[in-house]
Parts: C-alpha cells; sequence; structure tokens
C-alpha cells in the first residue's frame, strides 16, 4: 500500500482485478485480520447502494481466486463478515512501523540506519496512489505520510552524524520539493549539502523555503538563518545573555575596551575577582557594549571552574560548543582536541568576533579556547589570574558603597520605601559587603516582600549573624525566609550533583509526593507573608514564644510559613 496497491506472490505480481475489485482489497488491508461486513463493504465502496451489496460475494471469490497459490493470505467468512486472514508483516505498512519502532528503541546509531533504510526503502510513491481515498473510507483513512516524513529526517539526521552526507541529500532532495515550507527537511539538506562542499546549493534550499514560508506569514528559524550564513561564510548570531541595570564599573570596562582596541598579540584579557563580585556581569556587560567592535558575533561559554557540584566544561566539550555556535554541523565537527582547536582557530580567520570564557579553573582550561586571529578578543573570568603573557589582568573588587547602593535601589523597586532613606540603604549595602551577588539578593528579598520596610531587612541581616567581607548575611537571611520543608529540600538539593534540577528530579529526593499548596490571601500581621505553612498547607499563623535570651526581653513572633522573626515588648 506504500505506493499504487499491489501484490506479489514470491517475485510474480498477483493481478488484483478490476478497480471495483482493488477497492474492496484495500478496505480488507485497512482491517487486516479483523471481519468487516458485508454491508460495510458496500457503504465504503458504493456509498450505501445497497443495490450494490450482491457485487461483493462476486469480487471476494475473485480475490480468493488470484490468492489460491498463495497459503499464507486467506479470506475467511464468518458471522460477522469477510476477513482477510494475514501476517501483520507481509503488509508493508505494518512492516514499516515495526522497523521504524524498532530503529527509535536501538541504542546502536548504525543498527538504526540499517533499520530505517529498510523502512523507507519498503515506500514505491504516496500512499494508495491509485486509490481514490474517499472510496474506501475517506477521513477515516490516516495516512502514514508523516511517520513515514520523520522516519526520512530521523534516517537523514544519523546519516550525517554517521559522515554519509551523500546518502542523506538524496534523500532529502524529493522531501523538500514536494514540500519547500517543511523547515526540518530544509535544515537538514542543508546541512547534507554544506557537508558535500555545495554551498550555493544550500542558499539555494534557503531561499525556495524562505519563499515558500512567505507565503504563509512565516519566517525561517534560527537553524535555518546560520545554516545560510554559514553557507555564505556569514556569522551566527551572539549567544550573549542580557545584564538589565547594569551599574557602575565605569573604569574597568574602560579598560576592557581599551585592551580590546589594542593591536598586537595579547587578544584577550582576564577578569578576576572574589566570588560574587560581578566578573561574569562585568564581562557580559562589555561584550554588548563592544558589538560594533566585534560586528561578527559574540560567544559566551560557561567553564564551570568552580561551580559548585557540577564537574568543570572539559576543553573538548568547550570547543565543541564553539564550533556549533559558530555554526558547524556536528558532522563536520573533528573527534580530538587538536583537531577541534585548528578548525575554530579557522571559523575565526579573518573574523571580528569576542569570546566570553567565564569562570574559568585555571589557565590550562582556556588556552586552546583564546582566539589567534587578529581581529578577534577574548574575556576570561576566574578566581585566578591567567599566564604571563595571556592578555591584560582586571582585578575587581567590591563596589564603592555609592555604586552598591544604586545597584540596591534600582533592583528593590520600591521608591516609596528607599526614597529619603539613605543611611538605612547604606547599612544593607555595607553588610553585603559591597559585593553585587548578595547586594542583589537582598533587594530581590526586599522587593519580593513589598510590606517590609528597610528596619526589618536591616535586623534580619543583623540576627543572620556577624558582617562579613563576603556578604554572606544577605544569602543566609534569604535562607531563613524558606518554610521548614523547604530548608530541607535545599539542603537535600545540595549534594546533588550538576548546576541546575528539575522539579520532577527533586520531587524523588525530597519525598515531596503531595501537590504543591496553593497561596493564601490571608497575610501575616508579624511578617506581611501571603504563604500557606510548608508544614501544615494550612494559612499562614504566627507562634509566640518567651525569649530565652536575657539581652532582648520581651515576646518573640515567629512566623510558620517563612520563619520572620519579630519581637514586640
Amino acid at each position: 500500500m506504500l505506493g499504487p496497491l499491489a501484490a506479489w506472490h514470491g517475485s510474480i505480481e498477483v493481478n488484483l482485478g478490476d478497480q471495483q475489485q482493488r477497492f474492496i482489497l484495500a478496505v480488507l488491508l485497512l482491517n487486516a485480520n479483523k471481519p468487516v461486513s458485508p454491508e460495510k463493504l458496500t457503504d465504503v465502496v458504493w456509498d450505501g447502494n445497497l443495490d450494490r451489496r450482491k457485487l461483493v460475494r462476486g469480487y471476494i471469490s475473485r480475490m480468493r481466486i488470484a490468492f489460491r497459490d498463495a497459503d499464507d493470505v486467506v479470506i475467511e467468512k464468518t458471522p460477522t463478515g469477510y476477513v482477510l486472514r494475514v501476517d501483520p508483516d507481509k503488509i508493508d505498512t505494518n512492516r514499516f512501523d515495526r522497523l521504524r519502532e524498532a530503529a527509535l528503541r536501538t541504542d546502536d546509531p548504525l543498527r538504526a540506519i540499517e533499520l530505517l533504510r529498510e523502512a523507507v526503502d519498503l515506500w514505491r510513491g504516496e500512499f494508495l496512489e491509485d486509490i481514490d481515498i474517499d472510496r474506501i473510507g475517506g477521513t477515516s483513512v490516516t495516512p502514514p505520510t508523516d511517520r513515514y516524513l520523520d522516519a526520512v529526517r530521523d534516517l537523514a539526521e544519523l546519516e550525517l552524524d554517521a559522515g554519509d552526507a551523500r546518502s542523506a541529500r538524496d534523500r532529502l532532495r524529493r522531501v523538500v520539493w514536494q514540500d519547500a515550507a517543511d523547515q526540518r527537511s530544509a535544515e537538514l539538506l542543508m546541512r547534507a549539502l554544506i557537508a558535500s562542499g555545495d554551498g550555493t546549493g544550500a542558499i539555494r534550499v534557503f531561499r525556495e523555503t524562505e519563499k515558500a514560508l512567505a507565503d504563509e506569514d512565516m519566517e525561517p528559524g534560527p537553524a535555518l538563518r546560520k545554516l545560510a550564513a554559514r553557507a555564505e561564510r556569514g556569522e551566527p548570531a551572539a549567544s550573549l545573555p542580557g545584564v538589565p541595570g547594569f551599574v557602575g564599573r565605569d573604569r574597568e570596562l574602560a579598560a576592557v575596551d581599551a585592551a580590546a582596541a589594542t593591536p598586537g598579540e595579547q587578544r584577550a584579557v582576564w577578569v578576576t575577582g572574589p566570588p560574587g563580585v560581578g566578573k561574569t556581569g562585568l564581562a557580559v556587560e562589555a561584550a554588548h557594549r563592544m558589538r560594533d567592535r566585534f560586528p561578527d558575533g559574540q560567544l559566551l561559554v560557561r567553564l564551570n571552574g568552580y561551580a559548585p557540584n557540577a564537574p568543570a566544561t572539559t576543553v573538548s566539550d568547550a570547543l565543541t560548543q564553539l564550533l556549533r555556535e559558530l555554526g558547524v554541523p556536528p558532522e563536520q565537527i573533528p573527534a580530538t582536541d587538536a583537531h577541534k582547536a585548528a578548525l575554530y582557530q579557522a571559523e575565526l580567520y579573518g573574523t571580528k568576533r569576542l569570546v566570553v570564557l567565564d569562570n574559568a579553573a585555571s589557565p590550562e582550561q582556556v588556552r586552546l579556547l583564546l582566539p589567534v586571529a587578529s581581529g578577534c578578543f577574548a574575556i576570561v573570568t576566574s578566581r585566578q589570574d591567567g599566564e604571563v603573557g595571556a592578555g591584560r589582568r582586571i582585578r575587581l573588587e567590591p563596589l564603592p558603597p555609592a555604586d552598591a547602593a544604586s545597584l540596591f535601589t534600582a533592583f528593590a523597586k520600591s521608591p516609596a520605601r528607599t526614597n529619603g532613606r539613605a543611611d538605612e540603604v547604606a547599612e544593607v549595602v555595607r553588610r553585603c559587603g559591597y559585593l553585587p551577588m548578595p547586594v542583589l539578593v537582598a533587594a530581590a528579598l526586599f522587593a519580593r516582600h513589598d510590606r517590609w520596610p528597610l528596619e526589618h531587612l536591616l535586623r534580619l541581616l543583623a540576627e543572620s549573624g556577624p558582617w562579613s567581607a563576603d556578604g554572606a548575611a544577605a544569602v543566609r537571611v534569604s535562607y531563613q525566609q524558606l518554610g521548614h520543608r523547604q530548608r530541607e529540600v535545599f539542603g537535600l538539593l545540595g549534594h546533588v550533583p550538576g548546576p541546575d534540577i528539575d522539579v520532577r528530579a527533586a520531587a524523588p529526593s525530597s519525598a515531596a509526593t503531595s501537590p504543591r499548596p496553593a497561596r493564601c490571601s490571608t497575610t501575616c500581621t508579624a511578617c506581611a507573608c501571603s504563604r500557606r505553612s510548608p508544614r501544615t498547607g494550612t494559612a499562614c499563623s504566627t507562634r509566640s514564644a518567651t525569649s530565652p535570651r536575657p539581652r532582648r526581653p520581651g515576646r518573640r513572633t515567629r512566623c510558620c510559613a517563612c520563619s520572620t522573626t519579630t519581637w514586640s515588648p
């Protein structure tokens, strides 16, 4: 059925009779090994014309004669209708689905290629190409065309990964020709053409797809645009995140700009400093400001040198990421670090690109990642200084008090609570060590609790422990706002390897099987908290206890949802 309706006995094609007989056979095949009543056959084939019902028996008799030499195909008469008894694997639609599912299950790419090739080769044309679908069921018949296209795409991607670009190219041409707006097929064909050295053909495919999408008021996606840029020797888009509300660091930004503008062999700058001092933010802000100087693209690689519970990014993985960002298809990325580095430098040659290498563990981790092309530049962030001669070094110190205060007020987003309170804001940022990260944590906490006065935030910072230069007080206060159950989960997540985890993965480790309680509109009078208790799920309430601390007499009130502590005489 994957093409004109046909049947073979061995190598001999079976005569399936006239068109009416072929209609009946198609209906039986679509319902193989299931009874089909004469009434249904009449209704489907002759649109319910009961005068035609008597023809069904004659056509069934002719088909039995046609298949009399095949001992594995039988048409039986049952009390509920006619049944075509046949091995499901003898029907090409069933065999196609079985092969495709087997390919999806296997972990061996070469075996998957073999299975998908066998499945795709079963197709001789369109599904039931010579049969009027409306005469055998109409909308009740679902052609497997989408499954065929998925199989072709999956096969082409595997072939590209295996280095067989020509097979993928030849297979995809027909698919893209039939539907130029199919972006995934066009992307795979462009990759195959580029891998085969036909950049002009890739550009032609992109333009045809762009035109077809325009007819549907759509535009090509980023993957297609990147491939077109690579085929034209243009550049991929930047991968830098945004840095909203950046404050201060004018002197350091000017130093980075000066280093980038200085010709010579040292095409890098090292931004160093303690944790939380804002190295990544400075690097990304500097890269954004130098877009005009490096119009061919800005790239970011997170090296995880000091990321807790996460392995440092290997040089090989970093080079692979950079090459992918530069638009190199996976099948063209070499296997060894040396060849990757050579291709990486070749991609940078003749361009003006900026690369941000964030959180490097050591100079060795970035040695192969530093661009050597005269028009390119790198910003490295690390807690360690770079090698002698590797580039200019910029050491970040805590923010000036005025800049730290400006950062807090900008992110607190509450002029009514901060205007005219310069002394209180100054004390907050002092307790944060004038470090951007703790200042941002405190500002976010203050913004979240929109009924807190600054005195309450200062009191929490004071109760969290002595002030230290690392700004840990702000982080401790943020932690103390977590409920009892939230703190337990937070502690458990500290043992999870890797930089992130989603809710589904976190739930088993925390034994969190109940749904998250909904927020409550009841407001806690002690802390203006509008959450439910994480232990009971009930509305937030307070509990009181006599203070055990003689230095502060009175009663201590603690919110059971957010653990906020207040004092009253």
